[in-house]
């Protein structure tokens, strides 16, 4: 923590050590500061999927499944049809309990060459009947 709280004091436009420091509070699992971290990062390089990928997981753990949604589709527009990310809205709505977007999105992520466990996908059709 000293040592990326360091880093970034002394070269506060470097993306990297921001990711650093969300890095070290996502490890003992303080997630609101990951958050903050993660976002400073984005704002400095906002072409880092991997900077994307680590907020979404971040308000993933808090349960905030509408911000983890809305970070993956703010990544969607630097990357669209990723099938990553698509994968990643699936299983987002699906623990939201959304059923109807979660299957949009398997199917569509499906569409797109990936693989859905036949027990979850047939749970998730029978959730919509």
């Amino acid at each position: 923590i000293t040592f990326a709280e360091s880093a970034v004091a002394s070269n506060p436009e470097k993306s990297f050590f921001y990711h650093k420091l969300a890095d070290y509070y996502f490890t003992t699992k303080d997630f609101p500061e990951a958050i903050k971290y993660m976002k400073i990062a984005i704002k400095k390089d906002p072409y880092n999927m991997e900077y994307y990928k680590n907020l979404t997981l971040a308000y993933a753990n808090l349960q905030e499944y509408d911000n983890a949604i809305q970070t993956i589709n703010d990544a969607l527009k630097l990357k669209p049809n990723d099938p990553e990310l698509i994968k990643g809205l699936f299983f987002l709505n699906y623990r939201k309990g959304d059923y109807t977007e979660a299957l949009k999105y398997a199917d569509l992520y499906i569409s797109l060459g990936g693989k859905i466990g036949k027990q979850l996908y047939d749970d998730l059709k029978s959730k919509q009947e």
